[in-house]
């Protein structure tokens, strides 16, 4: 048994995440705790510092997908102009509607998160052309002109 330093609540070890650091290899939070304080801390990041929020994801996404990352927070303030490049719409970091919500994308994919490569886009946009290729959109486009 082990009590939680921030809820005083004495609890199985199998409560506690491991912690070499520590003694007794257990950390001095409880999972729940340690969740509910997570949660909050990346909450009031995601809002505070929305372009520094979607780095550390991107930067995330990158490692997860293995191509190259090497944009930094301030070329993603840099090139933010509140429009997306696709359908020259105002976007938002932290929209009420999703579909306007700003998302980096790149031109190239195999090329990775590189400078020169990322741009920002509109959720609805970014999903359009998740997986299709220029030929795929000409016929899509010139279906719908006939129609």
């Amino acid at each position: 048994m082990k009590t939680c330093r921030r809820c005083p609540t004495e609890k199985e070890d199998h409560l506690f995440y491991p912690c070499k650091e520590n003694r007794g290899g257990l950390s001095s939070w409880c999972k729940s705790c340690k969740i509910t304080y997570n949660g909050r801390n990346r909450e009031s990041v995601k809002f505070s510092d929305p372009i520094a929020y979607k780095w550390r994801n991107l930067k995330s996404s990158a490692t997860q997908q293995g191509v190259p990352f090497d944009v930094t927070i301030e070329y993603l303030k840099d090139i933010w102009s509140g429009r997306c490049a696709i359908f020259d719409e105002e976007i938002s970091l932290n929209p009420v509607d999703s579909r306007m919500s700003a998302e980096l994308d790149k031109k190239l994919p195999s090329k990775g998160y590189v400078i020169g490569n990322v741009y920002w886009v509109c959720h609805r946009a970014n999903r359009l052309k998740d997986n299709g290729s220029p030929e795929e959109f000409k016929k899509i486009l010139k279906y719908m002109e006939e129609s």
